[in-house]
């Protein structure tokens, strides 16, 4: 739907998805502001990121990923993986390039080990971002290569997802999540 403050799709659509498409769901994914948007909520601390899961529970969702926040500091994000039972956070490592596609691909990603681990939503999280880290990098890595200097153009930060094959398969992980809930 958006993020960092802007809306990728019509505002008018914003009720749709609140109030027809988010009862339906099993597992959603929003980002801190797609979250905040869905629920009218604001998230400034991590018992306002809790406050959202819960309303977002409230409304049928079984599992809430909160796929990134800024409840970090400057080198990291937060990420939430909750469930009416269980909630888990995990630092995300900033990386200083922005890729376009991570929110679809952290969905993608998640939904992926959510079936393969049989609904196992922390070692889903720990995959997906182990998963999701390597990609950014090494696009950033790679983009960077080829300008010494400067803004990277935004074709060279196209996700390098073929090139990263054996990462999206059997992602290595020393990020752990955390419960706290």
């Amino acid at each position: 739907m958006g993020d960092n403050g802007k809306m990728y799709v019509p505002e008018d659509i914003l009720p749709v998805y609140r109030d027809n498409v988010i009862p339906l769901a099993d597992i959603i994914t929003p980002n801190q502001f797609e979250a905040e948007l869905l629920t009218g909520l604001k998230m400034t601390n991590l018992k306002e990121a809790l406050n959202i899961t819960e309303a977002l529970h409230q409304k049928g969702v079984k599992t809430v990923v909160i796929s990134s926040s800024e409840l970090g500091d400057d080198t990291t994000m937060i990420g939430i993986a909750s469930t009416p039972n269980e909630c888990y956070k995990i630092e995300i490592p900033k990386v200083d390039a922005c890729c376009t596609g991570t929110g679809d691909l952290f969905a993608a990603l998640f939904l992926a080990w959510h079936y393969k681990t049989k609904n196992d939503v922390k070692l889903s999280l720990e995959n997906t971002i182990a998963t999701l880290q390597t990609i950014v990098q090494d696009t950033y890595r790679k983009a960077r290569v080829s300008v010494t200097s400067g803004e990277i153009p935004p074709a060279l930060m196209e996700l390098q997802l073929i090139q990263n094959k054996a990462a999206v398969e059997n992602p290595t992980s020393n990020i752990k999540a955390i419960k706290i809930k």
